[in-house]
């Protein structure tokens, strides 16, 4: 009986130490760039594609996962400052995050990438392609005020404005400039294609017919460096593992089909397709 006892007991100190079986907690900061990371109250629900993924490697590993959503530039000076976190989702590597104490695992979450979208019935259809600055000069163009977008010279003509630039703020962004786009007061809108992929997915399953008509007229050209973004951990005794982790997870993601119904759940498609 005594040897059972002794068994028992080791099978218990395994599962205390192994964070497989352990209910360690990992704890991330975070802001609210639906559908990446969304607010489940706004989104009957959804917490984003970005932190399911995120929460689906490392529940899987027995972790407990939790996240924070604070203001960008809130959340990275949390990360800067080593708040009480164990990293932030999701930085690029051009976003002002202390590389000093910064691990980026191998493999990136998501990628911001940005595309014009136009009616389907505009001439500019089959026919405008973007070539610099100079293609968008006579164009009634739709965007979001202070934005940045995947070209850098795209997010100087934006912010800086023009007779031809309609930036926007507030809320209901997309909304609004594709309602702009509908009603032909702009005659392209320049966004995350993500965003516009995810609210037209919304919307079509709405009922919305209207819809149908915004499809995409370019892609906006990607500097290097804007658009792969990470979960970046520190450099302290769980960094490494987590990026490990992370990292592996991913593939892992990718060779079972589950990152296929991630996304699907927000109407989109892995990147990497």
């Amino acid at each position: 009986m005594k040897k059972y006892r002794f068994i028992i007991f080791l099978l218990f100190s395994i599962i205390a130490a192994d964070p497989l079986y352990a209910e360690e907690t990992i704890s991330m900061v975070t802001t609210d760039f639906c559908p990446y990371v969304c607010v489940s109250e706004k989104e009957e629900g959804r917490n984003g594609f970005v932190l399911d993924i995120f929460r689906h490697i490392f529940e899987k590993k027995g972790y407990a996962v939790r996240f924070e959503i604070q203001p960008w530039t809130r959340a990275l000076k949390t990360y800067n400052d080593k708040g009480p976190f164990d990293g932030i989702i999701a930085a690029t590597k051009i976003h002002p995050v202390n590389k000093e104490i910064a691990v980026f695992p191998e493999t990136e979450i998501c990628r911001y990438t940005h595309k014009f979208y136009a009616l389907k019935d505009s001439p500019l259809i089959g026919k405008w392609k973007y070539n610099g600055i100079g293609s968008l000069k006579n164009i009634q163009l739709g965007a979001i005020k202070d934005w940045s977008y995947s070209s850098a010279e795209v997010t100087r003509y934006v912010n800086e404005g023009g007779t031809h630039v309609n930036p926007m703020y507030g809320n209901d962004l997309v909304s609004r400039n594709i309602g702009m786009l509908l009603k032909k007061h702009t005659e392209l809108y320049v966004e995350n294609e993500f965003m516009v992929s995810y609210f037209l997915y919304k919307e079509k399953k709405a009922g919305n017919k209207a819809m149908e008509n915004i499809v995409p007229a370019d892609s906006v050209p990607v500097d290097e460096g804007v658009a792969d973004s990470y979960p970046v951990f520190y450099k302290d005794r769980n960094g490494k593992k987590y990026a490990e982790i992370f990292t592996d997870g991913m593939k892992e993601l990718r060779t079972s089909g589950k990152m296929d119904s991630i996304m699907a759940g927000y109407g989109l498609k892995d990147w990497r397709q």
